[in-house]
């Protein structure tokens, strides 16, 4: 049994291996099928940060994009943009502690409410992270998207 206030540190570099129901995502968030194919073909790295409460997470796509961005977990909303989309962020751990979730809250609410986990393997070598749409009601979950990504560093 672990310590009750033990929580993960994610810390590292994880390349992308495999998705699993990612187009049915997209193609549930309105993207368009020249986008999906574009999205489906990139393989990201990503790079975190945790230092206690503050976490900074850096997704590079090739030369196609790279996007930084810091938190504080438990913290004050961030402003955060998908293509042109504007989000309030907010982090926190998962209620077990085993992970972080970001709660994507839509400034044009005509835009789906995103919850997105990172959450580490026991062996601290595979990262995943599921990106769920949220339902009109709150906490009722939709579609699910997951990436996986193994550490490299």
């Amino acid at each position: 049994e672990s310590d009750s206030d033990e929580v993960v540190n994610l810390s590292g570099t994880y390349r992308f291996v495999r998705h699993e129901n990612m187009e049915e995502f997209l193609i549930a968030q309105g993207a368009s099928w020249a986008l999906r194919k574009a999205a489906l073909k990139l393989q990201p790295l990503q790079q975190i940060k945790q230092n206690g409460d503050i976490v900074n997470i850096r997704i590079t796509t090739g030369s196609v994009m790279t996007v930084e961005t810091s938190y504080v977990i438990g913290g004050p909303p961030v402003e955060t943009k998908i293509r042109k989309r504007a989000f309030r962020d907010t982090m926190n751990y998962m209620p077990d502690k085993t992970g972080i979730q970001i709660k994507k809250v839509p400034i044009d609410p005509i835009f789906p409410t995103l919850l997105v986990t990172r959450i580490l393997s026991a062996d601290k070598n595979t990262l995943v992270m599921t990106s769920t749409m949220l339902g009109e009601e709150e906490g009722k979950e939709k579609l699910a998207g997951i990436q996986y990504y193994e550490r490299v560093k």
